[in-house]
């Protein structure tokens, strides 16, 4: 091959490897996670807030377990029914659905797996934030339909 060819080539493999990079860059990592305080009733919870797709869509798989009063709390522009799933979850959850701020139902002891299958599950009402706990919160906080979720300083 000539210099020219081999400079060619070397200018398309540079620059494909920096698209590459950016691509990574834009698309490959999420943002990290805000980490807040919030109060729901009586009972205080440390949340990652999720607002982006793709953090929503990983939720907290993959992840052993949660520790004792935190959660993930799922953040959308408008109210509609969400729907979940389970994929390599590790643990039981209980979610909670909230609109404009006050929790309009939940769901308990969300299994990982149904009859082998991922689990798969949705909110009973359009809701704006999902937060999701460790299985068994819900009634160990004493938790009611109105209850305002409040962010803490």
């Amino acid at each position: 091959m000539g210099d020219q060819t081999l400079k060619t080539i070397s200018y398309a493999t540079a620059v494909i490897g920096l698209a590459i990079i950016v691509l990574y860059l834009f698309f490959g990592r999420s943002r990290p996670l805000a980490v807040k305080n919030i109060k729901i009733g009586v009972a205080n919870v440390i949340v990652e807030i999720v607002e982006s797709f793709r953090a929503q869509e990983r939720g907290l798989s993959g992840r052993p377990s949660l520790a004792p009063d935190s959660g993930m709390l799922f953040v959308y522009k408008d109210k509609a029914i969400r729907y979940f799933w389970m994929p390599d979850m590790n643990f039981a959850l209980d979610a909670l659905w909230i609109a404009d701020g006050a929790v309009v139902g939940w769901q308990e002891g969300i299994q990982p797996l149904t009859n082998g299958s991922i689990t798969r599950f949705q909110s009973n009402a359009p809701v704006d934030m999902v937060l999701e706990v460790n299985s068994g919160w819900i009634s160990h906080n004493g938790i009611k339909i109105g209850d305002l979720l409040t962010f803490l300083e």
